[in-house]
């Protein structure tokens, strides 16, 4: 709060702007970080963007959900939600030559 009792948020893309003092009390603090980041941690609310991404699939759906301990809100694309719980996960889905090399590296080509 500056001197003159004002609340100023800085918001990340839209600068500053001045609040209603009378709302701090219904602010909280909130933090993010990434779901890999969150693995082995527990948080009481965890808030999910979901968008379409070569990164979403169930697997990544599924270690944010569990990182939860009482509520989990997704935030996004139904459609991207649904693609990423029925599709294979994204490792399966891996085109690599590992075989070639593999075969290549033992002599049987």
């Amino acid at each position: 709060m500056r001197a003159d009792q004002e609340l100023v948020v800085d918001w990340d893309e839209e600068g500053e702007k001045v609040m209603n003092p009378a709302l701090l009390g219904d602010m909280d603090l909130a933090y993010a970080i990434t779901t890999h980041k969150a693995q082995g941690s527990q948080f009481p609310r965890v808030v999910i963007p979901v968008y379409h991404s070569k990164i979403l699939d169930r697997t990544l759906l599924y270690t944010a959900v569990t990182r939860a301990q009482s509520q989990v809100v997704f935030v996004g694309d139904r459609e991207a939600y649904e693609t990423a719980i029925r599709n294979p996960p994204n490792p399966s889905r891996r085109q690599t030559a590992m075989g070639t090399h593999l075969a290549k590296a033992c002599g049987r080509t």
